[in-house]
Formats: structure tokens, C-alpha cells, sequence
């Protein structure tokens, strides 16, 4: 038998190569294909498909997001402390990074600044970079989660349902009457659903529901099927369209975060599993760094740029390297802040 219970367990192994592949899809100009030492059985192809398929791997963020929050909310069902939770969370090392780059790379006035390091220029402003879209996305589900939390206790999959359904309405909507706010906000809105799904896959698990390994080989064969379509439909679907790309992505994250932790349960070697499940522990802090070090440092690393296999190793480690900083730092901060507000007070 297969608990579902093991993808709560395996969650660090499973945003580990959540992480490896976001950061595989942020490699732009690395072709895999064009190695000739992955040509064997087209192994360099294959690598491409599944790299071009890699903003899929938010959505595991995503998935693991709507699990985690609904164990979380439903153990302490406290609005204000569950807020805090979140923020001392998601909040302090995204802040550093959006200060960081507002610095760095400049913004006009006090309102873009400000805009910039609340991650509310996603939502504010036209034509606004949108690379740090998933923190300003994460914060607003958030926000709105003890709502969906409500909406789901008292209607359960019907009120699932209309979520999923309004968000749809208002991605469509935009698409038709304002398309810059569609081509700015659609990444977010269709990622609504896949996050209601893992609130919802979070209460079939929290009920200590097993299923056989038969139907957990089932669930890995569809998976393995729909994977190879997606990487299909990922090159036929035309551009103006991308968006419906992002709703075929929920069946393949689900699928995927129920795969890996099948998968996982069955390994034992922690050489096979410690290095993923650490990477898993920075995944955020990578997650915000490494885009923006790809894009960035080619000057400084000219001498290797046009090796991209190279190039690409090169930033990850850095990245690495910078987020494992980040994260210890702010951790340490956050913790020492918490000590000293939580101190008794002596007379």
C-alpha cells in the first residue's frame, strides 16, 4: 500500500527537483539538443522537451503549497498567526532579493521602488517585470486562503468548483477586453486551479487515506503518458494560446508530486535522496536568485558564456552558494527577532 501521507514526507525531495528543473527551464539559451554526446537514443532532444516543459515545476511549488497550508490551517485554524507564519516565511529573504535588484538595476521614483519590494508592481503596473510573479502570487493566495479554507469546509468539492470557476471567468475576461493586463496577470490566474487542487489532495491526505501499489503504478503510467503529450502540445499550441498551456499543467503537477513520492518511499540510499531533499530546503531562496544571475552575469563570465552547459553549472552553483547564505541569514535573524519578542519579562 502507498500513503498518501508520504508526500508530506517527501516534500524537501520533491521541491528538489521541483527546483533542478525551474532552474533547467531558466537556462534559455542551453540546447541540449545540440550536444553530440546526448545524441545516443535522442537523449539530448528528450532533455529539451522535458527542460521546455520546466515552468510545470512551479506548479509542484504550487501543489506542495495548497497541501502544506491546508495541514497548517487546519491544525491552528488562527487567521492572524497563520498570516505571520506565512510572511516570516516567504517574506524576508523575497524582500532582500526584490531590494536587491531595485538597487541594482534601477527603478524610477519612490512609487516603482515601493511597488518593486512589496511584490505589488505585478499588479499595479503596466509592463512591469514579472519575474518575481510567484512571490507576489504565493502572498496574495495567502491572503486568500483561510477564505478558500471556508469556502471548501462548508461546500466542499462544489465550492472548489467555484473558485476554480471564478478564476477562469476573470482569466478569460481579461483576455478578451484588456490584453495587457491578460499578458501580465494569466500567469497567476491559471495557476489558481493546481493550487485548489493541492488544498484539496491536502485534505485526502490528511484523512490517512492509502491506495494500493497497483493504482499508484496506475497514477505513474498516466503521468508518464501525459507528460509525453504535454511535451507535444507544448510545441503545437500557437502563442496567443500559451495561457491554456498553463491549465494543462494541473493533471501533470498532480500527477508528478504523487509519482516522485511513490517513487521516493522505495528509496533507500540517501546518497539518492540527501542531496535533492537539501537543495529542497533553499528551493525558494534558488528559486528567487537564479533567473536573474543567468540573465545577468554574462559579462562578468564571458570567457565561458558561449559554453552554455558550462555557463549554466556555473550560475547554479552560484546561486546555490547565494541562496544557502540567504536563507541561513535571514533564518538566523528571524530566529534571534522571535527569541527576544517571545523572552519572558523579568522585573
Amino acid at each position: 500500500m502507498f500513503d498518501l501521507e508520504s508526500i508530506n514526507k517527501h516534500r524537501l525531495y520533491i521541491f528538489g527537483i521541483a527546483t533542478l528543473w525551474i532552474a533547467l527551464f531558466h537556462s534559455y539559451y542551453l540546447d541540449l539538443s545540440s550536444y553530440s554526446a546526448l545524441s545516443f537514443l535522442n537523449i539530448g532532444a528528450t532533455l529539451e522537451g522535458v527542460k521546455r516543459l520546466g515552468s510545470g515545476a512551479v506548479d509542484i511549488f504550487l501543489v506542495l503549497s495548497g497541501i502544506g497550508l491546508y495541514y497548517s490551517f487546519s491544525k491552528t485554524p488562527d487567521v492572524l498567526l497563520f498570516y505571520r507564519k506565512r510572511l516570516v516565511r516567504v517574506f524576508p529573504s523575497s524582500f532582500i532579493v526584490a531590494l536587491a535588484i531595485a538597487i541594482i538595476g534601477g527603478v524610477s521614483g519612490v512609487l516603482a521602488f515601493l511597488a518593486k519590494v512589496t511584490f505589488l508592481e505585478f499588479y499595479l503596473i503596466r509592463n512591469a517585470d514579472i519575474r518575481l510573479w510567484y512571490v507576489s502570487t504565493i502572498l496574495l493566495l495567502y491572503l486568500l486562503f483561510p477564505l478558500f479554507y471556508k469556502i471548501y469546509g462548508k461546500l466542499k468539492y462544489l465550492g472548489a468548483t467555484l473558485i476554480i470557476l471564478v478564476s477562469v471567468i476573470i482569466t478569460l475576461v481579461l483576455f478578451k477586453v484588456d490584453k495587457e493586463a491578460f499578458t501580465r496577470l494569466e500567469i497567476m490566474l491559471t495557476r489558481v486551479p493546481v493550487f485548489i487542487c493541492g488544498m484539496i489532495l491536502g485534505s485526502i491526505m490528511k484523512k490517512g487515506i492509502k491506495i494500493s501499489n497497483v493504482k499508484a503504478l496506475l497514477i505513474c503510467l498516466f503521468g508518464t503518458v501525459y507528460f509525453l503529450i504535454m511535451m507535444l502540445l507544448t510545441i503545437i499550441i500557437p502563442e496567443e494560446y500559451e495561457f491554456l498551456r498553463h491549465y494543462l499543467y494541473l493533471p501533470m503537477a498532480v500527477s508528478l508530486v504523487i509519482i516522485i513520492a511513490f517513487i521516493r518511499s522505495k528509496i533507500s540510499s540517501k546518497i539518492l535522496t540527501k542531496p535533492l531533499e537539501l537543495l529542497g530546503k533553499f528551493s525558494l531562496e534558488l528559486y528567487l536568485i537564479h533567473q536573474y544571475l543567468y540573465e545577468s552575469m554574462d559579462v562578468i563570465f564571458k570567457s565561458i558564456y558561449e559554453n552554455q552547459l558550462l555557463y549554466s553549472a556555473v550560475i547554479f552553483v552560484i546561486s546555490l552558494a547565494l541562496a544557502v547564505i540567504l536563507k541561513l541569514s535571514v533564518d538566523f535573524v528571524v530566529d534571534k527577532i522571535q527569541k527576544k519578542t517571545t523572552a519572558p519579562k523579568t522585573a
